[in-house]
């Protein structure tokens, strides 16, 4: 029987299939080493997706392949096949820095009273090849509005996710916020004080 992780990374992908290994090869170097990935390929019509996911042998990395059903049931159907107390949402083509996980992990272990951990992270325009690194606001209890949040560098714990409902399918956009704000009535916020991440904007 396989002892159960600390960490589920999970992703939502549909195509960008030239990032794939990106992604993924960033999440595999990570400095930290009780984690799984579960990755939820939403019906991506380009085959090399799935031939790129399928080429993987690391026993850390479980593919679901599924016909489309939207970002939200996709992270929704990752997190439900995932098993760790602690849930980190990874974007699609972005990259994780080497100490992401522990980082965060280790910020949320400290301070029982935490639902949320973000990061500093670097946004490239894979379009334009600018850049420029954000710092976040961290968003104290009951906060309505989230300056500089995004989404696939952050960290939950499961049991105030669970408690909350989740991800609600109601949602197309704005899922993030709406979560933010039901994790905010009752637990905290931190951002680490270091850049973590990289979020790249492509032309879809």
């Amino acid at each position: 029987m396989t002892a159960p992780v600390q960490v589920s990374l999970v992703c939502a992908w549909y195509n960008r299939a030239d990032y794939i290994r990106d992604t993924l090869d960033s999440l595999l170097a990570q400095e930290f080493d009780d984690f799984e990935i579960i990755l939820v390929n939403d019906g991506s019509p380009d085959p090399r997706v799935r031939d790129i996911l399928d080429s993987y042998s690391d026993p850390r990395l479980r593919v679901i392949h599924q016909a489309n059903t939207g970002f939200t049931l996709a992270i929704r159907r990752a997190i439900e096949a995932s098993t760790a107390p602690f849930l980190a949402i990874q974007g699609a083509g972005d990259i994780s820095l080497p100490l992401r996980l522990r980082r965060q992990y280790e910020a949320l272990r400290a301070d029982p009273a935490l639902a949320l951990a973000g990061c500093r992270y670097r946004i490239e325009n894979m379009v334009t090849g600018q850049g420029a690194q954000v710092v976040p606001h961290c968003p104290q209890q009951g906060d309505l509005r989230f300056r500089g949040l995004s989404h696939g560098e952050l960290m939950y714990r499961r049991e105030v996710y669970d408690k909350v409902g989740g991800y609600r399918p109601i949602f197309m956009v704005g899922q993030g916020a709406d979560l933010w704000m039901r994790l905010l009535r009752t637990h905290g916020a931190v951002i680490v004080p270091e850049e973590l991440y990289v979020q790249r904007h492509f032309s879809d």
